[in-house]
């Protein structure tokens, strides 16, 4: 994972537990996995665009944001 991405995973796990939720929350908001949710927060994977934006609906923020955010940090 690149400098900006991980970043960018950094935010998203700081943003989730800002919200009070667990990565279990997450899944229950989002159609997604749990291991999609912990590869992504651990750095381990860049999940693609639709994995992405059921990220970003998870914790209430804008389409692309996370792209965005990965970007402003490389």
């Amino acid at each position: 994972m690149t400098p900006g991405a991980a970043a960018a995973a950094e935010a998203f796990t700081e943003r989730r537990m800002a919200l009070g939720l667990t990565q279990s929350d997450i899944i229950r908001r989002v159609p997604i996995s749990l291991r999609a949710v912990s590869y992504f927060e651990c750095r381990a994977r860049w999940p693609k665009p639709a994995t992405r934006a059921l990220l970003e609906q998870a914790v209430e923020w804008p389409p692309g944001h996370l792209t965005r955010l990965a970007e402003d940090a490389a």
